[in-house]
């Protein structure tokens, strides 16, 4: 379609045009729009700068959509179109974000998740090692209880005669911390 007077341009703005019409137009035709929205644009702006302007007055708008692992809409582009508002007061147009912005804030905004999940997972993974940690600890001590257990059931006291000296029964108190000191250091468990 080719772009040659105000009637043409009036059909087109007013035909829900998408991002890929205004791209295939040419910076000639582009003008012509501009002067038919009453957009002040400098004699001059490129063809980029003319569509950003036209796209961002006809409120085209081209945004990925986000799509999830295994997604067959990912990594495609979908327009989102919405009626040309001609009424718009000029101090609205200044408020509405271009298409630009609002996908680099959907950009910043996927970071942004991103970016929360793996501290999520960053967390989880600390306390999983914390966890395990504890185990190993407790497995540990558990075990040392278990072998000092296991000591105290098997004391034998033949094994440790040779060791307990011999009974003095004049000197009654040298033999019995003798003993006790014997005791002690081997460990022997009281109750025996």
């Amino acid at each position: 379609m080719h772009l040659v007077n105000e009637s043409d341009v009036f059909e087109f703005c007013n035909s829900n045009p998408r991002l890929d019409d205004l791209v295939a137009l040419s910076v000639h035709e582009l003008r012509l729009i501009t002067q038919y929205l009453e957009l002040e644009i400098p004699g001059t702006a490129n063809k980029q700068e003319l569509l950003n302007e036209v796209a961002n007055k006809l409120c085209i708008l081209e945004v990925p959509l986000v799509g999830c692992e295994g997604d067959e809409t990912s990594g495609t582009k979908e327009s989102v179109i919405t009626t040309s508002n001609f009424a718009m007061p000029t101090e609205q147009q200044a408020s509405v974000p271009s298409a630009l912005d609002i996908h680099v804030q959907l950009q910043h905004a996927q970071i942004m998740l991103e970016q929360s999940r793996i501290n999520a997972e960053a967390e989880t993974t600390k306390l999983e090692t914390v966890r395990v940690q504890a185990q190993l600890e407790q497995g540990k001590f558990d075990h040392e209880v278990q072998m000092r257990q296991s000591r105290q059931n098997d004391f034998e006291i033949t094994k440790y005669v040779k060791l307990v000296p011999e009974f003095n029964e004049h000197d009654v108190t040298k033999f019995f911390a003798m003993f006790e000191n014997i005791a002690l250091s081997l460990s022997w468990p009281k109750s025996k």
